[in-house]
């Protein structure tokens, strides 16, 4: 949740990633040819929601730890080995 005095950062990025989303299709490029980097303000996984509901690549650096632990972050990192 935004504090008072901090504006709406889930609206503000849901707009965002409209405006993506609108790029990308006016461009003809795929879902996986867009890759969103958010940090700072964006370091909660409460906005991981969004952007797999937007099907726009991510990469966040995060403060939420329990991230790591969703079956679909410990499937990606097991490639990695």
């Amino acid at each position: 949740m935004a504090g008072a005095g901090n504006g709406d950062y889930r609206g503000e990025l849901l707009r965002g990633l409209e405006v993506i989303v609108a790029y990308q299709t006016a461009l003809g490029l795929l879902p996986g040819q867009a890759l969103v980097r958010l940090d700072g303000l964006y370091g909660n996984g409460a906005i991981v929601v969004d952007l797999i509901a937007a099907a726009v690549g991510w990469v966040i650096r995060s403060k939420d730890y329990g991230l790591l632990d969703l079956p679909e972050v410990k499937v990606r990192l097991a490639l990695l080995c």
